[in-house]
């Protein structure tokens, strides 16, 4: 047998609350821990960027989040490169289901290894999402966060702009169609 690595197991779910997201690890710099809650989103319409990072192929199948204490708004999931340009959009897709795990539409996309932006935003700012709520201007700018305004559908490119904002939401993507 070859030295050349063998069997890798691919990793059910990525999320920004997992090893691969610089920004989860880099939460005791600025001395937060993820105590999970429903938290309000920082403003209607803003689209949060969370970098992140994978070393392997990654077959996209459905994007999820984590809905709040209300789920009345309209949330959309994406991923872009580092330089701006969206590789994968959802789409918007109303929240259904309160303090539930909800998964967007079936695709079929592969992620390649590399650096990106996971990107989500949301229509709504009353307890929309799961998440951690003391993620606060300067530690998230430690965390290498972005915002932009006025996404309720994210853009083909984004425009980050500096952390400003508080919470930090769980969402991502799996690689199975029924989620888990």
């Amino acid at each position: 047998m070859g030295d050349f690595p063998g069997y890798t197991v691919l990793p059910t779910h990525l999320s920004t609350w997992d090893q691969n997201s610089p920004a989860f690890l880099a939460r005791p710099l600025g001395g937060l821990s993820l105590a999970g809650a429903s938290i309000a989103w920082p403003a209607a319409d803003l689209a949060i960027y969370v970098p992140y990072t994978i070393a392997l192929h990654y077959p996209i199948r459905r994007p999820f989040w984590a809905n709040g204490s209300s789920a009345a708004s309209n949330v959309d999931i994406g991923i872009y490169s580092l330089g701006g340009a969206a590789v994968y959009r959802m789409g918007p897709t109303a929240q259904s289901g309160a303090s539930a795990i909800q998964y967007g539409a079936a695709s079929d996309f592969v992620l390649n290894p590399g650096s990106y932006y996971f990107a989500m935003s949301c229509s709504g700012t009353t307890n929309a999402m799961f998440g951690a709520a003391a993620f606060v201007t300067e530690p998230g700018r430690l965390m290498g966060l972005l915002q932009q305004a006025a996404a309720a559908t994210l853009p083909a490119a984004m425009t980050g702009a500096a952390w400003a904002s508080t919470g930090y939401p769980l969402f991502g993507f799996t690689r199975t169609t029924t989620g888990y």
